[in-house]
């Protein structure tokens, strides 16, 4: 599995439909803080700046994104 990564990391992807990635989530409030989340990574292209959008998660901050690991028979 691959290791943590921190959103300034996030690849710079050619279109506007970023591959999804695991995202832990950290704020936000309520039972969701803590948790790791399906998402997109996006990365502004008038700032530079990066920010995790976790699906289902409306509001809430995240730290950290990783690939989405392999399935147990490689898919």
């Amino acid at each position: 599995m691959s290791e943590w990564k921190t959103l300034d990391t996030a690849p710079t992807e050619p279109d506007m439909d970023p591959p999804l990635v695991l995202l832990w989530v950290v704020g936000g409030g309520g039972r969701g803080e803590g948790c790791i989340a399906f998402g997109r990574c996006y990365r502004s292209i008038v700032d530079g700046s990066v920010r995790g959008v976790p699906h289902g998660f409306h509001g809430f901050k995240c730290s950290h994104w990783m690939p989405i690991p392999k399935g147990p028979n490689g898919e």
